[in-house]
């Protein structure tokens, strides 16, 4: 990226890549990035959202552990029949993607000190299953992408920006 520059986009498969090296953020409607609630001392979790990564039509969710750069893909369930009319109402049960017993490894080693940022993207590269960017520590791979998998952990991260991306403060 040019030196110098408060924001810039790169295109890759179709999805923009927007970034802010200031407090302000800018938006894209392609990207959601990663939530760390940093007001909070004792949770150490971050959250994105990439969409329906299993295939199983429930919106699913990322959580990487701060401190042990876990990250553990979170399945969404079925709301079920709450009106009980014998038709499932649709939707991911909100509290199904707070269960740890619906949860699967998904990276290891992913702290803030190897990957500062984590954002989900949705699907980036046209099969089926959303994806996922990091920013990188070390200085000739500073962007990667990371191709979602439906099952079993994410794919080998493949390095797709280089110089400059260590001073992002958000990818949105």
């Amino acid at each position: 990226m040019p030196a110098g520059n408060a924001a810039d986009a790169d295109t890759w498969g179709g999805h923009r890549v927007s970034t802010r090296q200031t407090s302000s953020t800018v938006r894209s409607s392609h990207l959601a990035g990663e939530y760390c609630n940093s007001r909070i001392p004792t949770l150490h979790q971050c959250l994105a959202s990439p969409g329906d990564v299993d295939g199983d039509g429930f919106t699913d969710l990322v959580a990487r552990n701060r401190t042990t750069g876990e990250v553990w893909l979170y399945h969404g369930r079925s709301n079920g029949d709450a009106d009980a009319d014998g038709i499932p109402d649709g939707g991911t049960d909100p509290a199904s993607l707070g269960t740890g017993a619906n949860r699967t490894a998904y990276a290891t080693g992913w702290t803030p000190t190897a990957r500062p940022l984590l954002t989900a993207s949705g699907d980036s590269t046209g099969d089926g299953v959303p994806d996922l960017w990091t920013t990188t520590s070390n200085s000739a791979a500073g962007l990667e992408f990371v191709p979602g998998r439906r099952s079993g952990p994410a794919g080998p991260p493949v390095v797709v920006g280089t110089g400059g991306w260590q001073a992002i403060k958000t990818i949105s």
